[in-house]
């Protein structure tokens, strides 16, 4: 006999049983032959697709042995000796009986006779002779126990070769007595006539139903196998499951062999959360009311790292940044890599899937290969200043047509960068993209691939096109006070380390105030309304560059007549300095109110006659503006 062991066969799993019978003039090696049965290749798509369950498939060598000399046989010696020599399910609904012509009428007889060993049978091209000894007493006893089989029997198909073959009629027959008899009959017609194209086809066609009675069916549904997530992840997994003859109890969710948790009802789900960074193989098992259990095909996840730098090192701008040293956190998350997996054989960085190969250019260990078409990388980097920068792009590649793009967080600043075909892998140019303007702080650089596939990439280099300018208020001081009545003189100190100083322009908030082309930059403010202003001087360059300087804040008071005491007899703020509370003595009614000297106003109000305020405020100094008779003045005033 030869026997078939589906791929992956060990001693801890119990399979299944199809035993597959050859035609008349035919021998146990016809159906694995592949220029005729080719069952090996047919089982082995089957069950890798997952149309068909594991199972081993025996195919016996009875030639020409009458049917009920074959069911001895079979029943006697060939099941006993399977069962003790190979790991399978010694039961009726995990044994299949096929076979073709010759062999259709030896499974006849075995299959309705001894049908409490066989759960499947299968009739190809066959049929008994009407009328003849064997088809009457098949006629007699299928009367009798035509209900038994019908109730034992879980699958029963019968293929034809469509008119052409010559069982044909001889088929349709029995098929009409097994009906008569109320014996469920799965027919099925193909192409062929009596002939292993036929007979091929009724394999491939019997394979998906055979040992599905009574098991559960179960199937992940999310996340999808290869999904990518960031630690610590929340990973929702759903998954469906049915029962051809009763009800699923529960579905239980796995980790390698580790359980997670369980569901009681559709639809079925567990919420994994705080899942830290590793790769993991999830399934499902599904149990019935009758205890019996399905596992699910299994599902890869990987949770990576959250992104950062690789290393923790991120990259310095003006500088170099080698591709092999792209951030980490995974797929679909620092980089994007359509073929999982890196396989140029180099032991660096290789739990990554972005493909990293030996590089022969000067100074150089290691470069990205493979990209193709959409892929990115990216990059942690800090631009330490802000300015006009050259970005050097060095590439090899073995064609036209190719580009790049790169962004810093998000913006573009280079797109569709023309990379020309340096004629080899390994031959290495420099591709230059000059003035990009770059602020400083720390920021995402993305590398991505254009059009066409493959680009190798060896490593970027910024450096300053242009060093900005400096500048800095060197006068007045910060919170320096006036009155409306002076002319204030804003001065700066600017430099410029690759080139000159052209001009220095001061600014209250956005209001150009003046410029000065010359050192020492200066500028004379005056004619201000009172308030509290922002200060801030512009330097620009000989090429262009612009930086501001930090702010000052500088206060503008209306002119003061009195301070300390009282100005007359019926106008006085006093005493000034205070300890407790300040008194404003005014003759009508008045309005007042307190500010810091940021010009942040604490509190106000109105009074009329004499009124304390300040009572309880801090030591310091503050402004306090009076209101009275249309007359409005601001005083500083000191609380002890």
């Amino acid at each position: 006999m030869n026997v078939y062991l589906p791929d992956g066969y060990n001693q801890n799993t119990y399979y299944p049983t199809f035993y597959l019978m050859h035609g008349g003039g035919q021998r146990y090696y016809t159906w694995a032959n592949p220029v005729d049965g080719n069952a090996k290749a047919i089982l082995d798509q089957a069950i890798s697709s997952g149309k068909a369950v594991p199972m081993i498939v025996v195919m016996p060598d009875a030639p020409d042995f009458a049917p009920n000399l074959f069911t001895r046989e079979l029943c006697d010696d060939i099941i006993p000796f399977v069962e003790k020599t190979y790991r399978v399910k010694p039961e009726k609904d995990s044994r299949a009986l096929a076979g073709l012509s010759w062999g259709g009428l030896q499974v006849l007889d075995a299959g309705l006779y001894r049908y409490d060993l066989f759960g499947y049978l299968g009739v190809f091209s066959s049929g008994w002779f009407i009328g003849d000894n064997i088809y009457n007493v098949m006629r007699t006893y299928l009367a009798s126990n035509g209900a038994k089989i019908e109730q034992s029997m879980r699958y029963f198909y019968y293929g034809q070769g469509g008119t052409s073959d010559i069982a044909y009629n001889n088929g349709a027959e029995t098929m009409k007595l097994l009906r008569a008899n109320g014996i469920t009959v799965n027919y099925w017609e193909h192409s062929g006539s009596h002939s292993f194209v036929c007979w091929r086809q009724d394999l491939q066609e019997i394979l998906p139903f055979l040992f599905k009675y009574g098991t559960p069916s179960v199937a992940i549904t999310a996340p999808a196998t290869n999904a990518s997530f960031t630690a610590p992840a929340a990973i929702n997994i759903t998954a469906t499951a049915s029962d051809p003859n009763g009800t699923i109890s529960k579905i239980e969710f796995f980790n390698g062999a580790t359980k997670l948790g369980e569901d009681g009802s559709a639809p079925y789900a567990y919420s994994w959360t705080n899942v830290p960074a590793g790769t993991y193989i999830i399934t499902a098992v599904a149990t019935d009311n009758a205890g019996t259990k399905a596992t699910s095909s299994a599902v890869t996840l990987k949770v990576n790292v959250a992104q950062a730098a690789y290393n923790n090192v991120v990259h310095l701008i003006p500088g170099t940044i080698q591709a092999e040293a792209f951030d980490v956190g995974g797929n679909g998350f620092a980089y994007f890599d359509r073929t999982p997996g890196s396989e140029t054989g180099v032991s660096f960085r290789n739990d990554e899937d972005v493909d990293i190969e030996n590089c022969t250019d000067v100074g150089a260990s290691y470069n990205v290969g493979w990209a193709t078409s959409g892929e990115w990388l990216e990059y942690t980097v800090n631009v330490q200043k802000s300015g006009l920068y050259n970005m050097d792009l060095r590439i090899a590649c073995n064609g036209e047509g190719r580009t790049l793009s790169v962004s810093m967080d998000g913006a573009n600043i280079a797109s569709n960068v023309a990379i020309p075909n340096t004629t080899g892998w390994q031959i290495w140019q420099t591709v230059r993209v000059s003035n990009i303007q770059l602020n400083a702080g720390q920021k995402i650089m993305r590398l991505t691939i254009g059009d066409v596939d493959y680009i190798n990439l060896n490593f970027v280099t910024f450096t300053l096109a242009n060093i900005p300018p400096e500048v800095t208020i060197t006068g007045p001081s910060d919170n320096s006070m006036f009155n409306t009545l002076q002319t204030v003189e804003l001065n700066a100190s600017a430099s410029d380390a690759d080139g000159s100083i052209v001009k220095v322009d001061f600014y209250h908030g956005s209001t150009f105030l003046g410029t000065d082309n010359t050192s020492p930059f200066s500028y004379d403010w005056s004619g201000m309304l009172a308030g509290i202003y922002t200060i801030t001087a512009q330097a620009t360059d000989d090429k262009g560059a612009v930086t501001s300087s930090g702010p000052i804040t500088v206060v503008i008071q209306e002119v003061v007549t009195g301070v300390n005491e009282k100005t007359d007899q019926d106008h006085a703020i006093y005493p000034n300095p205070f300890e407790n509370g300040i008194i404003l003595k005014y003759p009508k009614e008045f309005k007042y109110e307190l500010s810091d000297m940021s010009g942040t106003v604490l509190f106000g109000g109105t009074g009329e006659g004499e009124k304390s305020i300040g009572e309880n405020l801090q030591s310091g100094m503050y402004l306090l503006r009076v209101t009275n008779n249309g007359n409005s003045n601001v005083f500083k005033i000191l609380k002890k």
